[in-house]
């Protein structure tokens, strides 16, 4: 053990296949609904090293938020709907952050590519 000040994270990550659309594009693929695998990272801010929660556990807690708010098609491809990766990381820095959790940063991400990371001020 050292006398170091530090601070512990967890980062909890889900792959979902998803689809969305952005119907103010200019882009008339974007407009229209379109496939992607979204890699979401919650970033959790815990106290203990002894793991506050599980990994396993936190990563249901994600499923189900995905899954009381969106609708999914017969092959589990979540209907996104106009929700861009800033959106729907947006949501879910609130969303665990109103449950008590200490959710420092999310990070939304189109086919591990491209992404979008909302961090609490």
């Amino acid at each position: 053990m050292s006398n170091i000040k530090t601070k512990t994270e967890l980062k909890i990550s889900v792959e979902v296949p998803g689809s969305h659309c952005y119907p103010e594009s200019d882009n008339l693929y974007l407009q229209n609904p379109h496939r992607h695998n979204f890699l979401i990272s919650v970033f959790l801010e815990v106290t203990d090293l002894n793991r506050e929660i599980e990994f396993y556990d936190f990563a249901a807690k994600i499923y189900y938020l995905l899954t009381a708010r969106f609708k999914q098609d017969e092959l589990g491809t979540y209907d996104f709907e106009t929700n861009s990766c800033e959106h729907l990381a947006d949501w879910l820095l609130w969303e665990f952050n109103q449950d008590g959790f200490n959710v420092t940063k999310v990070e939304v991400a189109e086919d591990r590519y491209n992404s979008a990371t909302v961090r609490r001020a």
